[in-house]
């Protein structure tokens, strides 16, 4: 059954169903870091896309941080899949006994699964603009602007993706992402782990961590190693959506494949500069480079390419910025005669105190607690 969540004016129990995108044990990201701090207090089924080839339809369930991760199993792809996976969705609700609920979207593409239920609430949480993605299914839009007309609350990734979605709903909020400022990747600043597989990598290191897609700019990542082969560029990372086979292949590029959230410090640690080598595309104008504040918390220099995004970061100094080959080359020459000086390190915890994973889901919270209430 669920559990009791206190709003400040009455409690109000429900339990939370969220739909994402996303594998659960894929690179860390806002659903994962929301999502443990809402399990804490109540029930979260976090449900992800369908996975194909098992004998029979069913659903996987592992606990992860209080979490419950429910992956729909089916035997192959076909035009039944919409009303299997709404079968398992429907039989699972009634087993757990979940009575009183929030449907919670990350991904628009879950809605004809859903259709069928009864929520108490309907919240889109809009990381980033999917239609733009590497092979977005054609019907993505229209569901998104059936979502968008659904949701009693919508929440917005950054200010551009608030503006270009404002006028279709009509309760949405901008979110910025934000981190643990002291947590995990603080400890980078004091971690001397050897790794196996970037120890034996030569200095200076260039790193990159996050999902591996059409949002990097590999063209100017080839141009740049090509420029610098003493240089040596470190992609820590799942390949999504693009053939590895097809990704730039230089002795100075180096590919460590995915990481877990703990080992994420070490490697961290033992890089020079931090990279955020963006595709200057549409796609990339509606992130929210949740990167950038990890990589300062690690005590990294940061050299970005230009991005609506990244703006902040460049007008408080705090990072490097470059809008082509040379002056990436450029700007990463700076940032590796850069030194940890105390003011630069102070002025980056006085940034990163206003920004906490704790304190955006609080927010989110008070937000979800009001829509309660009204309903």
């Amino acid at each position: 059954m669920a559990q009791s969540f206190t709003n400040g004016l009455q409690p109000l129990t429900f339990d939370l169903i969220a739909f994402s995108h996303l594998r659960w044990n894929s690179v860390w990201q806002r659903p994962q870091h929301l999502m443990i701090r809402w399990a804490k207090q109540q029930r979260v089924f976090y449900i992800e896309q369908p996975r194909f080839g098992f004998d029979h339809n069913s659903m996987q369930v592992e606990k992860n941080h209080d979490v419950h991760v429910v992956i729909p199993q089916l035997t192959e792809p076909s035009e039944n899949n919409r009303s299997d996976v709404q079968q398992l969705i429907k039989q699972f609700i009634k087993e757990n006994q979940i009575e009183k609920y929030i449907l919670w979207y990350w991904t628009p593409m879950a809605l004809p699964y859903t259709r069928q239920l009864n929520p108490s609430l309907i919240i889109y949480d809009c990381m980033e603009e999917m239609a733009t993605f590497l092979d977005a299914p054609p019907l993505l839009r229209e569901y998104e602007r059936e979502l968008l007309n659904l949701a009693d609350l919508v929440f917005t990734g950054d200010q551009n993706l608030y503006e270009a979605k404002r006028h279709e709903a009509t309760n949405i909020h901008s979110l910025e992402d934000q981190l643990e400022s002291t947590g995990n990747f603080f400890k980078a600043r004091f971690s001397a782990v050897r790794l196996p597989d970037q120890s034996c990598i030569p200095h200076p290191r260039l790193g990159f961590y996050g999902i591996i897609d059409e949002r990097v700019d590999f063209n100017l990542l080839t141009e740049i190693a090509l420029a610098r082969p003493a240089w040596h560029f470190i992609l820590v990372g799942p390949v999504i959506k693009l053939d590895p086979a097809a990704l730039p292949s230089l002795p100075n590029i180096h590919y460590l494949g995915p990481k877990t959230i703990e080992e994420l410090p070490a490697y961290l640690a033992g890089w020079d500069v931090a990279l955020l080598p963006l595709s200057r595309t549409v796609l990339t104008n509606y992130i929210s480079p949740s990167k950038l504040p990890k990589y300062l918390a690690a005590g990294k220099p940061v050299v970005s390419t230009v991005a609506d995004p990244v703006k902040r970061y460049d007008q408080l100094s705090l990072i490097h910025v470059a809008d082509s080959a040379h002056s990436f080359l450029k700007a990463i020459e700076t940032a590796l005669r850069q030194k940890d000086t105390t003011r630069w390190f102070t002025r980056i915890d006085a940034l990163l105190k206003q920004v906490s994973w704790d304190q955006l889901w609080s927010r989110m919270n008070q937000r979800l607690a009001r829509a309660l209430s009204s309903r």
